[in-house]
């Protein structure tokens, strides 16, 4: 009985009682950092974000960031880190789902995308190349190679993907879980792999999608 009764507490406090305190914190850092944030947006945990360029969230924004809402693995928080002059733009009814995205240059989600536990989305090399610069100064302060990153509406990009610079994933395509996403992928195309490599076209219909 009292084994019941801890449990239920718990429940209690992690879907009750912490949100609401998680909402004050997110509305806080929201502005700290100069976010646009759109309208209806449900947020269970805490976003960890550094903002030194554009970040903008459209409307009906759903994240969860914390191991106690999304228990299938790997990183228990949402990163958002933009760097100076970078661009970041989440669009419309996006899921979001204990992950990391790094922009330094620019990276656009379109509407309607799902990005699901653990994956990283990075425009960037982060280092450079060349050995002889790399950790240097001159590698510390930026100049590494990155390219823009475009994922398209009605993408879902599954658990544990990266997505690598100067990628575009498709308009309605699927990536494989666990895949590393090195060259883009056109529309309505399945997947996976790493590197991630073609699996099989999906066929739009009025009621869906048919393989």
């Amino acid at each position: 009985m009292i084994r019941y009764l801890i449990r239920g507490s718990r429940i209690l406090y992690i879907y009750k009682i912490l949100p609401k305190w998680h909402k004050i914190i997110n509305i806080l850092t929201c502005y700290r950092e100069n976010i646009v944030l759109g309208k209806n947006w449900l947020i269970y945990g805490v976003l960890k974000i550094s903002n030194k360029g554009i970040i903008k969230i459209g409307d009906n924004f759903r994240a969860n960031s914390g191991q106690e809402y999304n228990p299938i693995g790997g990183d228990d928080t949402i990163r958002l880190v933009c760097g100076v002059n970078a661009s970041l733009v989440i669009g419309n009814n996006v899921s979001l789902s204990n992950s990391t995205i790094v922009c330094h240059n620019e990276i656009t989600i379109e509407d309607n995308v799902g990005i699901g536990g653990n994956c990283k989305i990075w425009d960037t090399n982060f280092h450079s190349l060349d050995a002889k610069i790399r950790f240097t100064a001159f590698d510390k302060n930026g100049n590494v190679s990155t390219k823009k990153i475009l994922i398209k509406s009605n993408a879902f990009i599954g658990s544990s993907v990266i997505i690598l610079k100067g990628v575009t994933i498709g308009e309605n395509s699927i990536v494989g879980a666990g895949s590393v996403v090195t060259k883009s992928i056109p529309d309505n195309q399945i997947w996976a792999g790493n590197p991630a490599k073609y699996i099989k076209n999906i066929t739009p219909t009025a009621y869906g999608f048919q393989e």
